[in-house]
């Protein structure tokens, strides 16, 4: 993978579902069978994937992966003609790759906020540091 390796990674999914997923297997959405791989974001992209993809869903949570813990190939792609790299996991996600599981809330606007977003610097940006003083 490219341009942040480190950088942590996400993945939206329902709260029901990934309580279903057996304790030590991987949990393999239906994209990984329909598209080939498993759709992830870095913090910068999840508010905008929520709202614009899940925003008739509830109970939603995103799972923060370590990349480094990830036993697939993560490839970073704009399949969707989108104008951005979004990470992509050619393999099932396994469990032990997941260091914390956040909830998805909805702000007094009905949007989702997804408050750790500000907290990760965009590992594309040339300076994350000024991503993260917007300086």
């Amino acid at each position: 993978m490219t341009g942040g390796a480190s950088a942590p990674l996400f993945h939206i999914v329902a709260a029901d579902t990934w309580r279903t997923v057996p304790a030590g297997r991987s949990y393999a959405p239906p994209s990984l069978a329909s598209e080939g791989f498993v759709h992830l974001s870095y913090g910068h992209q999840v508010q905008a994937v929520a709202n614009d993809l899940y925003r008739q869903d509830d109970g939603l949570i995103v799972l923060e992966l370590d990349a480094e813990r990830l036993t697939g190939d993560v490839r970073e792609e704009d399949l969707y003609d989108a104008g951005q790299l979004f990470p992509h996991l050619y393999s099932a996600l396994p469990q032990g790759a997941v260091v914390a599981v956040h909830e998805l809330r909805r702000g007094t606007d009905g949007h989702y906020r997804f408050p750790v977003a500000a907290l990760v610097a965009d590992p594309l940006a040339e300076d994350p540091a000024a991503e993260r003083t917007g300086g």
